[in-house]
């Protein structure tokens, strides 16, 4: 057994204890954390630490934090759930499943200059799944509101090492716009994904959402973006007045048919799109079907393993500290309150909050509160107050806006059969279905086999529990009688 100074002394942030420095990104740094739950057994969770420049401006952390309740109502198999949004009074860090593989964008960037990296079948199933859990965000069929994500490119697609795909970062670019004024450059490199009426100004729905995706589609199937360009206006000339070139002409053996699909992704008026991700995603099926979907998760998570693989590095203190701010993680001491009632409490009825003013801080020590003031706003008192009857409770050192998504549990479904499972009358996807989110309680579930027969279960799902349903159609050989003994 080794002894504890050869492992690394793990940060920790509130009740999550970091245990790998992953990235950057464009805003914020990330790490793989893990979660002790009460009945004592580990949840691995990522968690994002937005950039200062972020969490320091107000209108930002106001669409934010408003958006990211939205976006925790989500349970869907092909979106990233969100746990929780904790504020260490300078930083914000957002709690989310945690999803072992890559990113799109890593995996694209894998293969040679102009040579596609996935085949055509991987391609439209990877598209088909992010516009299936693109059509529950638009659909408000999370039990919230309608959610469009205005930032879907290749990184905010993650591909899982067990062939998942999942959509990432809801709710992000909607807040990055309050900032954008501000801080010229947030959105940069994202304009060529962008649907016409977002850079126009216009109103967006999830029509948006399905021309970004159509977007992907294309770089997917040719390596090259249909409006890049090097300088943003030349970008926004080629998205609201030109008709980029078939994929089938740019690429030797595409099939034709692909051309009109990638066409009404990028048609340049919302009407004439896809009016819903299920529709592309119904378009997109007969390019991928004769592929199971089990052996096409089996193909897109060994590619995502390898690069996984390729960047894993051992957890250490240092390449935690080379993250984490000064004074941030190492200690057990935060403040607990939630964000609903921050909200009531601050503007009840206008859905805003002022939280970013009240510089909430850790708990004075002993030593330190001889010295510490009055806050001298009637808001900042309610907060205190407040924050005082949680503290002596939680006796953490931070807040903790907690999102307070409904309990779930998980369900895996298999069949013997090509097949797709729906959930109280949803579609939830191909067989296999590993680990989907579902609230506690009871659920209808059906397995529809593709030629016919459906399979119907009731499923009891627990807290933090897995479910899994092995549906069979193929009836077991009958057993040939026994030969009769004769009687001498």
């Amino acid at each position: 057994m080794s002894s504890s100074k050869e492992r690394p002394a793990l940060q920790r942030i509130g009740p999550f204890t970091l245990v790998e420095a992953i990235g950057k990104g464009g805003m914020a740094e990330i790490f793989r954390a893990e979660e002790a739950l009460p009945d004592g057994r580990v949840r691995p969770v990522a968690i994002k630490r937005l950039f200062p420049r972020l969490s320091a401006d107000r209108e930002f952390v106001r669409m934010f934090v408003n958006e990211a309740r939205l976006a925790a109502r989500m349970q869907h198999p092909n979106i990233v759930r969100t746990f929780d949004l904790i504020n260490t009074g300078s930083y914000y860090y957002i709690v989310m499943e945690f999803l072992e593989g890559a990113d799109l964008e890593d995996i694209l960037h894998q293969g040679a200059p102009g040579t596609p990296v996935l085949s055509l079948e991987e391609t439209a199933f990877v598209v088909s799944e992010v516009a299936r859990g693109l059509d529950c965000a638009h659909r408000g069929g999370h039990g919230g509101g309608t959610v469009v994500h205005r930032d879907i490119s290749p990184g905010n697609i993650l591909i899982g090492v067990q062939g998942e795909v999942k959509i990432t970062d809801f709710g992000i670019a909607r807040a990055l716009e309050a900032v954008s004024h501000t801080q010229p450059g947030i959105l940069k490199g994202k304009y060529e994904y962008m649907a016409p009426e977002y850079v126009q100004g216009k109103e967006i729905d999830g029509r948006a959402d399905l021309f970004s995706l159509g977007v992907v589609l294309y770089e997917m199937l040719t390596t090259v973006s249909p409006f890049a360009a090097v300088l943003a206006q030349d970008v926004w000339d080629r998205l609201l007045y030109e008709e980029p070139e078939p994929p089938s002409r740019k690429v030797k053996g595409l099939p034709r048919a692909l051309d009109g699909v990638a066409a009404q992704a990028l048609a340049k008026e919302p009407a004439q799109r896809f009016q819903d991700g299920e529709a592309l995603a119904r378009a997109l099926q007969p390019f991928w079907r004769r592929f199971s979907a089990n052996e096409l998760k089996r193909r897109l998570g060994e590619r995502a393993r390898q690069i996984r693989e390729a960047r894993s590095a051992p957890a250490t203190e240092a390449n935690l500290a080379a993250f984490l701010p000064p004074g941030e993680g190492g200690g057990d001491r935060t403040q607990e309150i939630h964000v609903d009632e921050v909200l009531d409490l601050v503007a009840p009825g206008t859905g805003e909050t002022s939280l970013p003013d009240a510089q909430v801080k850790p708990r004075p020590t002993l030593d330190e509160r001889g010295s510490t003031r009055r806050p001298g706003r009637p808001v900042l008192v309610l907060l205190a107050l407040l924050a005082s009857a949680v503290v002596a409770f939680a006796g953490w050192g931070a807040w903790r806006l907690w999102l307070r998504p409904d309990p779930v549990g998980f369900l895996s479904v298999t069949s013997d059969e090509p097949a797709h499972v729906w959930v109280n009358g949803e579609d939830l996807g191909a067989v296999p279905l590993s680990r989907i989110a579902l609230p506690v309680g009871s659920h209808e579930v059906e397995v529809r086999r593709a030629s016919g027969g459906v399979l119907r279960r009731k499923m009891v799902i627990e807290e933090e529990r897995e479910s899994t349903l092995a549906a069979r159609f193929r009836k077991p050989p009958r057993r040939p009688p026994r030969p009769h003994k004769k009687h001498r």
